[in-house]
């Protein structure tokens, strides 16, 4: 198992264009925070584009 932090440097060093992997992380643990982003994450997971609620 990778830390997440291994991971996206994995990512920068295989040509992904990630430009600062400290703000890639954040942005991740920010959104594993959010409850509201829970479902709209399971469904790209799945393949499908999230429903719009607005």
């Amino acid at each position: 198992m990778l830390s997440l932090e291994t991971g996206v440097r994995m990512l920068q060093d295989a040509g992904y264009p990630i430009e600062d992997a400290r703000e890639e992380v954040a942005q991740i643990a920010a959104r594993r925070q959010s409850p509201d982003n829970r479902s709209e994450d399971d469904e790209v997971n799945r393949g499908n584009q999230p429903s719009s609620t607005s």
